[in-house]
């Protein structure tokens, strides 16, 4: 019999990333659990001047306000009227994490597991927040945590950053970004004397700006077109001249068709911190030349593209970027095979001890049943 899940999360949309996260795991895990989904992105709402207010301060842990009253009527209801085994959340927004606490307020006994992505305390876009704005986060993290069984986060790197932030958390689950091979098909690689490159993305002020690239691009000797694709500030937006295009945001399967047809795709890493940028698997599984642009040299993202050909480094600086654009133009190898179906969605959550190995909590009726009924259970 499979074990029956109460999955809620904020989105299943394949068209962003957090969405084709929930969307693989659910179709990829149907085969295992008896999944109940709560998808709860309807009753999203815009901030009011009271949650604008409290959003200043920092009391309020999300840039818009979801609203939680609602979704706990709606889990409460469920609880009441099914038998789960296990109850999984996908965080984000941050506020999610209190649903581990009204979950186990209603029911004790039952599995919490929550899937983190980013890292709420970790997080780059707070590095620069003030002292009570960073206590606040902790204590609020630290508060929910307690009431979790396990914890899914996308790499090592931040396992083990809640490993030594928390104590108490002993079951931590890497289950990271993975790609949907199958959704890629190999192209045929346009010759032209034009380098048409490509980013898409999200842009961050200290963490991931463009204006090294964008300075490159300008200066390159040869015919180039840098396209940016993604939703950011405008301070963010390239140059207007013939060299840049920037084409806004696109749905995920309009995305893949446009690195398809893109000579090189760039890839702007994180300056710092223990996040990786979410498309490096979409990215590799394209098989196209790679621009790796970073600055940190102990960064999470650059083992993942270790051992890989067609990858080229440089430093986030003008001249550095412009010579390994120099490199790829007069590259003869425009296509590279990239075996990366361990990052496959379907092998991801198939080996994933979310799947394999997750203990589930018992009734006492169920307890008292298996002392009187010994069973060797498999772990």
């Amino acid at each position: 019999m499979k074990n029956k899940i109460l999955y809620i999360t904020n989105s299943t949309d394949d068209g962003n990333q957090l969405g084709y996260r929930h969307s693989n795991i659910l179709k990829n895990s149907s085969n295992f659990l008896d999944i109940d989904l709560l998808d709860f992105a309807f009753t999203k709402r815009k901030l009011t001047i009271f949650h604008k207010i409290l959003n200043k301060l920092f009391i309020y842990p999300d840039i818009e306000v979801f609203n939680l009253w609602k979704y706990k009527k709606h889990i409460r209801n469920k609880l009441t009227h099914n038998h789960y085994n296990l109850a999984l959340i996908g965080v984000v927004p941050f506020s999610f994490l209190s649903l581990a606490s009204f979950i186990k307020k209603n029911k004790p006994d039952l599995k919490v597991i929550v899937d983190m992505t980013d890292p709420f305390s970790a997080h780059v876009s707070y590095i620069y927040e003030k002292y009570f704005h960073k206590y606040f986060i902790h204590w609020y993290e630290k508060k929910h945590f307690k009431n979790i069984d396990n914890l899914i986060v996308l790499n090592e790197e931040i396992k083990n950053y809640y490993h030594h932030k928390y104590s108490f958390l002993k079951n931590i689950i890497v289950l990271e970004q993975g790609t949907n091979l199958t959704s890629f098909k190999n192209n045929v690689i346009k010759i032209n004397n034009k380098l048409e490159v490509i980013y898409a993305g999200i842009f961050y002020k200290k963490v991931r700006e463009p204006y090294k690239l964008y300075d490159a691009i300008n200066q390159y000797p040869g015919d180039i077109r840098l396209s940016v694709y993604g939703s950011f500030k405008k301070i963010f937006l390239p140059p207007i001249n013939e060299r840049f295009f920037y084409g806004g945001k696109l749905d995920r399967p309009v995305l893949m068709t446009k690195f398809s047809n893109a000579d090189v795709i760039v890839f702007l890493d994180n300056f710092y911190g223990l996040q990786i940028p979410g498309k490096i698997l979409d990215t590799l599984a394209m098989n196209k030349p790679i621009l790796f642009i970073y600055e940190n040299e102990q960064s999470p993202s650059l083992k993942y593209v270790s051992g890989y050909k067609g990858i080229f480094y440089t430093k986030n600086k003008t001249d550095e970027i412009i010579k390994q654009l120099d490199e790829i133009a007069n590259c003869t190898k425009n296509d590279y095979n990239r075996d990366i179906t361990k990052f496959n969605w379907e092998n991801l959550v198939k080996e994933s001890i979310f799947i394999r190995e997750t203990p589930i909590s018992m009734t006492k009726s169920e307890e008292i049943g298996k002392l009187n009924n010994p069973v060797k259970r498999r772990v």
